[in-house]
């Protein structure tokens, strides 16, 4: 076998590897979560958050409420004990009555408030992490699937590799610096073979001295338009 045609083989090795680790750069990427579960999870937790705060919104105002009730009650009961004799002291204690009583009356309309709102934030809430849950279930169920890939492809690159290595050990240095250097700047596409007489990279029909230099086998035949190198098949 000709150097150029164990370059030949080199390649098809070196296009396997390079869409094997393109597909595998793809598929570990497919497996970090998602912008759909980031937007999930983080809809659920402003949710959440939103809920705490309503739900210790209304603690505190059934709390203050409480307070507000125990006053009103022990202000009732003196007034109406008989201890309270001086007409000044009683009427003092009806204001405050009548004012505990009106702070009582807008405490309870915000407590009303407090419990629509925590109930609005509580049904969100349930409905963000419904959806949560769907749709990290339906990026789990993916993600089995593409462990099974991965796993192939890691194996895959492996052999590879192994034949790589074998390939270019057959191969001298200046050799290889060749090829890796069109490699890289020939789109991947070092080495051609012939086709109908014509230069399979860019369709120029070669020389009549490169003509020669294949049928030698030698030497590399390059040609003279692309430079990459050919071989006849």
């Amino acid at each position: 076998m000709s150097k150029a045609q164990i370059l030949l083989d080199l390649q098809e090795i070196d296009l396997t590897l390079d869409r094997l680790n393109k597909r595998l750069t793809e598929v570990k990427a497919a497996r970090r979560e998602t912008d759909e579960v980031k937007a999930a999870q983080a809809a659920a937790w402003q949710a959440e958050k939103i809920a705490v705060h309503d739900r210790a919104a209304r603690k505190e105002l059934e709390a203050t409420t409480t307070t507000l009730d125990t006053k009103i009650t022990q202000a009732e009961q003196r007034l109406y004990s008989g201890i309270v004799k001086n007409p000044k002291e009683l009427l003092d204690l009806q204001n405050d009555i009548a004012s505990l009583k009106r702070q009582k009356a807008t405490l309870d309309e915000k407590l009303l408030q407090a419990m629509l709102s925590l109930e609005e934030a509580e049904a969100v809430l349930k409905q963000r992490l419904a959806e949560q849950q769907q749709i990290e279930a339906a990026w789990r169920a993916s993600q089995t699937d593409l462990a099974a890939e991965q796993t192939r492809l890691e194996a895959d690159i492996t052999q590879q590799t192994l034949e790589q290595t074998s390939t270019r050990a057959q191969l001298s240095a200046s050799d290889l610096a060749l090829y890796d250097q069109l490699r890289r700047h020939k789109s991947g596409l070092a080495v051609v073979e012939m086709d109908h007489n014509a230069c399979r990279g860019c369709g120029v029909k070669p020389t009549h001295s490169v003509v020669q230099q294949l049928r030698q086998g030698d030497q590399f035949a390059r040609c003279g338009n692309c430079q990459r190198i050919l071989v006849q098949v």
